[in-house]
């Protein structure tokens, strides 16, 4: 009976300390999202954008974009101030072992084309500071392609991130006690 439950918490240990990699990616309207225990593939999601969406202008796109960048730089930048705990965990045991960012942008006017991807560039990596201020990031490739000819916005993005369950649960424990410690301040 012991051996049994010796076991079964030695292999929980070996799960709960095992390399864990997530990778997400964002190509021709499909989210795909990997999950893998052990490089043993656990989990696996395909999700497409609404095709609502399909009829939107290059010019809305790139505001889209822009817009949806930026609310993510604010929004990691809130957790970062508001979790200090959580963030030098995230910092220490979560990784990105690799980022890339692929974006082709054309309005069909050479000059508006231009200003949009400076702008999209400063945009991305203010982005990419802000999530390397939060995690580690091993590789970065960000490319942002002006076309000058036609009117197209694409966005591909491909990301791996690496960490162990057991740093993940550690991770929401802090964000949960600073959540349960804030409740109790506003009563």
């Amino acid at each position: 009976m012991y051996g049994i439950l010796i076991a079964v918490l030695i292999i929980l240990i070996f799960i709960l300390f095992a390399p864990l990699k997530v990778q997400l990616t964002f190509k021709d309207k499909k989210l795909v999202i990997k999950a893998s225990l052990l490089n043993i593939p656990v989990y696996r999601v395909k999700d497409s954008v609404d095709e609502q969406k399909k009829d939107a202008t290059t010019d809305e796109k790139a505001a889209t974009y822009t817009r949806t960048s930026r609310n993510l730089g604010a929004r990691i930048k809130r957790f970062a101030d508001g979790f200090p705990t959580a963030v030098r965990l995230v910092r220490k045991y979560v990784g990105i072992k690799k980022i890339a960012i692929n974006v082709e942008l054309g309005t069909g006017d050479a000059a508006i084309t231009a200003i949009s991807t400076g702008a999209l560039w400063a945009t991305t990596y203010s982005v990419m500071g802000i999530i390397g201020s939060v995690a580690y990031i091993d590789e970065e490739k960000v490319e942002i392609t002006p076309n000058y000819n036609d009117k197209i916005f694409s966005f591909d993005i491909d990301c791996i991130i690496k960490s162990r369950i057991v740093y993940i649960i550690f991770i929401m424990i802090a964000i949960l006690i600073k959540i349960h410690s804030r409740k109790g301040k506003e009563e």
